[in-house]
C-alpha cells in the first residue's frame, strides 16, 4: 500500500484550521499560555534555520494545548530598517544577483517591476511567509492577529512603550559616535547584519590620536594604547602612501586621505588644504608628545592608510609590530639610505623599557616575538603576539620609573592618566573607527558619524538593572545554565542609541517626529 503524504498532510492541516484549533479567544476556564518566535525581517526568502526554529514554538504550542491551556500563538514580520529599502533599490538597479535570487526562489518575473516599491517588498514576502511556508508547515498560529512592524496598530504600540519608558525617566539625550552610512544614515553593526550586507562583527574602537610637531605641521598617529608613549623611539610612516595635509582646529595635520574623510564625519571645520607623499616624510625628525623628545621617522610598509589614520608610532619594547620592523630596518641600512638616513641615525634608535609585566622579561614584545618563533615582518602570527603582550600588559603589566609621575601604576590606570593629560595639553584628541570594512545594505561605506542630539534607551540604570534581575528570578528559564549568566548580562548593560535619522522603515518617535525607533528597540517587546 502506498500513501500520498502530502494529500494526508493537507487534509489535517485543513482540518485543524476548521475546528479552530488555531484560534485564541477569551476562555476564563481555561489558563493562558501565550507565546511567540521573534519576527524575521523581511528582506528576502527564509531558510530551513528559520523553520526549525519557528517549529520549537509551534510544538510547544501543541503541547499546551493537549494540557489544556487556551494558547495565544501570533506571528508577524520585521520591516523596520532599510532591509526592504535596499532590496527594492537593487532590484530598481537591476543587479543580476539579486534578480537571478528572486526568480530561482519563485518570484514571478512580472512582479519585479512592483518590488522596485520598498512597502511592495513587505507587502510581498509577507504573504510568502504566511501563505508559502508558515501555513505549508502547519503552524497552529492565530492568522487573524498577524501583524507587521509597519501596521499604525503595532506603531501605536511602540510609541506606547516610548511615552512610558520617558515617564520612567529612561529616555536620555546626548552627543554620540555611531556608525552611519552616507546615503541611509545611522545603521546597526551587529551580528544580525539587519541593516548590513558586509561587516555585522566589526566593533567601534576608541583612538588616542597623538600630534607630533613636525616643522609647521602635526604628523597624527592613531593608537589604541596611550599608556606606552614614554616608550616611543621612532615614527612609522608607509613611503608607497600619499598622505594629506587637513586644516583642524588652528593646526594643520598630516593623515591618510581615508582618515580625512572620517575626521570629518565626526569633527567640525575640518579641511583637506593639501597632500604629501609619505617618502617626502622619511628622515625628518618629529617631536613626540608627552616625552617632548625627538624621533625619527622611518619607513614602514605595515602602516595601512585605511587602519586610524595611516601613521604609527614606535614602541619596540611593547609592540611586536614595531620590534621586528626596527629590527629589519637596522639589518638592512642601505634600503633606507635613500631616503638620507645614516647609520648612526639608526643606531641611536634603541627600545626603552616600560612596562614589568607578569611572565616577560626586559622587553616583552621581543619575548613575545621569540616564542612564536617570528623573524620577518608581515608573519601572520605577529598578530597573536600583539594580542598577548596587550592582554598581559593590561592585566599584570605596572609602568617602570623611567614613567615618571606614573611610575608604579598598573597599566589600567595609567592609560586612562596619560590620555587625559595628553588631552588637557592638547598633545592629543580622540577618534572613533570600526575594526572592519562595514557595508550597508545600499552598498555605501560605513563610518563613525558624531550625532549631536542621539536619544538613548537607559539600560545602564542601577534600579532598573536590579528590578529587572529580581523579576528575571521568578521566571523560568531553559536551558538552566541561562538562568546563571542573564543577572551579568543586565549588569554588563548600557545605554542604547534607540532612534535614528535617515530614510528609514519604521515608527515614529513620539516626542520628535524625525526620528525613526531603530530595528531592535522596537522589538524588545512583543504585543
Amino acid at each position: 500500500m502506498s500513501f500520498n503524504y502530502s494529500e494526508i498532510e493537507k487534509k489535517w492541516q485543513e482540518r485543524w484550521i476548521e475546528e479552530g484549533l488555531n484560534r485564541a479567544d477569551r476562555d476564563e476556564g481555561k489558563p493562558k499560555f501565550m507565546l511567540i518566535f521573534a519576527y524575521p525581517g523581511v528582506t528576502g526568502y527564509l531558510h530551513v534555520g528559520h523553520m526549525r526554529g519557528f517549529s520549537y514554538v509551534d510544538a510547544i504550542g501543541r503541547y499546551k494545548r493537549m494540557t489544556g491551556h487556551n494558547v495565544m500563538f501570533p506571528v508577524g514580520t520585521h520591516a523596520t530598517g532599510n532591509g526592504a529599502i535596499s532590496l527594492a533599490s537593487r532590484i530598481a538597479r537591476k543587479d543580476q544577483d539579486i534578480l537571478d535570487y528572486l526568480i530561482r526562489n519563485g518570484c514571478p518575473e512580472e512582479k519585479l517591476e512592483e518590488l522596485t516599491d520598498p512597502l511592495s517588498v513587505v507587502g510581498f514576502f509577507n504573504d510568502v511567509y504566511v501563505n508559502d511556508y508558515w501555513k505549508r508547515f502547519g503552524f497552529l498560529a492565530d492568522w487573524r492577529r498577524f501583524t507587521c512592524t509597519l501596521y499604525p496598530d503595532y506603531s501605536r504600540f511602540m510609541q506606547w512603550q516610548f511615552r512610558k519608558l520617558m515617564d520612567a525617566g529612561l529616555l536620555i539625550q546626548k552627543p554620540y559616535f555611531a556608525p552611519a552610512c552616507p546615503e541611509c544614515g545611522p545603521v546597526a553593526v551587529d551580528a544580525s547584519e539587519t541593516d548590513l550586507s558586509k561587516g555585522g562583527n566589526a566593533e567601534t574602537q576608541e583612538y588616542t590620536l597623538l600630534k607630533f610637531r613636525c616643522g609647521d605641521m602635526h604628523l597624527v598617529a592613531a593608537t589604541l594604547r596611550p599608556e606606552t608613549v614614554y616608550g616611543q623611539v621612532c615614527f612609522w610612516v608607509n613611503p608607497e602612501v600619499d598622505y594629506v595635509r587637513l586644516s583642524y582646529g588652528g593646526e594643520t595635520w598630516v593623515v591618510s586621505p581615508q582618515a580625512a574623510e572620517k575626521l570629518s564625519f565626526q569633527k567640525d571645520g575640518v579641511s583637506v588644504t593639501g597632500s604629501i607623499p609619505g617618502r617626502d616624510l622619511i628622515g625628518l625628525m618629529c617631536e613626540a608628545p608627552m616625552i617632548h623628545r625627538e624621533i625619527p621617522v622611518l619607513p614602514a610598509a605595515f602602516c595601512d592608510p585605511d587602519v586610524g589614520t595611516g601613521l604609527v608610532t614606535s614602541v619596540p619594547s611593547d609592540a611586536p609590530d614595531d620590534w621586528i620592523s626596527l629590527e629589519a630596518v637596522k639589518r638592512d641600512p642601505e634600503a633606507v639610505s635613500v631616503y638620507g638616513i645614516s647609520r648612526e641615525l639608526l643606531d641611536s634608535v634603541v627600545p626603552v623599557s616600560i612596562i614589568s609585566m607578569e611572565g616577560y622579561g626586559e622587553f616583552p614584545a621581543r619575548d613575545a616575538i621569540g616564542r612564536l618563533g617570528i623573524t620577518e615582518p608581515g608573519d601572520p602570527m605577529l598578530e597573536e603576539a600583539k594580542k598577548q603582550v596587550y592582554k598581559d600588559g593590561y592585566h599584570t603589566g605596572r609602568m617602570k620609573e623611567v614613567c615618571g609621575p606614573f611610575a608604579g601604576m598598573r597599566v589600567e590606570e595609567a592609560k586612562e592618566r596619560m590620555k587625559q593629560q595628553m588631552l588637557d595639553s592638547g598633545e592629543a584628541d580622540v577618534f572613533y573607527d570600526l575594526t572592519e570594512e562595514v557595508l550597508c545594505r545600499c552598498g555605501g561605506r560605513v563610518h563613525i558619524h558624531r550625532i549631536d542630539d542621539q536619544w538613548f534607551i537607559d539600560y545602564g540604570n542601577e534600579e532598573l538593572t536590579e528590578r529587572t534581575s529580581a523579576h528575571c528570578r521568578s521566571m523560568t528559564i531553559n536551558p538552566p545554565e541561562y538562568a546563571e549568566n542573564v543577572h551579568g548580562v543586565l549588569r554588563w548593560f548600557r545605554e542604547r542609541a534607540c532612534v535614528r535619522l535617515g530614510n528609514w522603515l519604521g515608527t515614529r518617535f513620539p516626542f520628535d517626529d524625525r526620528w525613526i525607533i531603530e530595528a531592535i528597540s522596537d522589538s524588545t517587546l512583543y504585543p
